[in-house]
């Protein structure tokens, strides 16, 4: 089974797991800003190129600071027991949300149910960056999830959420990770 990574290699550390295989992210995505669902069927290419068919493919975001345990393990689990095409965290949520409508110009409530919240389902904010599997056939639509056959796993810590490159946050990530040693 072969593993790859996609990078931009002037930022790839020298302590890489030297089991992967490297795909060089080229100038011409990062010049005309391609979406990750671009970027993540550029590489699918790639790796079809080289005769290899994957059976899911993996996106993490090194960003987030914090993962759960086993992420990664719970992921593949997730998608190969329950035969599902896309697999991605969430953020578990019982909040009211506004969300811009483009045709009426307006912001439009959503989960405005004041219901307590054993009463209410849940939202989910996908935290896609800490994992999302994906089968190939989603990928190559340019797309991160398809609109069906999805499972999320369900996070209720908020760490989850922080993302190192987020400004501000750098400093509670080390603060954190520091008050627990």
């Amino acid at each position: 089974q072969n593993r790859y990574l996609l990078t931009d290699v002037k930022y790839l550390s020298k302590k890489i797991d030297s089991s992967f295989k490297i795909i060089n992210k080229p100038n011409s995505l990062n010049v005309k800003k391609s979406s990750l669902g671009e970027l993540l069927k550029w590489a699918l290419d790639q790796i079809n190129k080289k005769q290899d068919f994957p059976d899911y493919i993996l996106y993490l975001n090194p960003d987030y600071a914090f993962r759960p345990e086993n992420a990664i393990e719970r992921l593949v689990e997730e998608a190969c027991f329950k035969g599902l095409d896309s697999v991605v965290y969430g953020f578990k949520e019982f909040s009211n949300y506004f969300i811009f409508d483009d045709m009426k110009q307006d912001y439009e409530s959503f989960g405005d149910s004041l219901l307590d919240k054993n009463e209410k389902k849940p939202i989910y904010k996908g935290l896609y960056g800490i994992g999302c599997l994906t089968k190939p056939k989603v990928i190559r639509t340019c797309k991160l999830m398809g609109k069906s056959n999805i499972g999320i796993i369900p996070l209720t810590d908020y760490r989850y959420t922080l993302r190192y490159s987020k400004e501000g946050i750098k400093n509670i990530i080390e603060n954190y990770t520091y008050e627990k040693k």
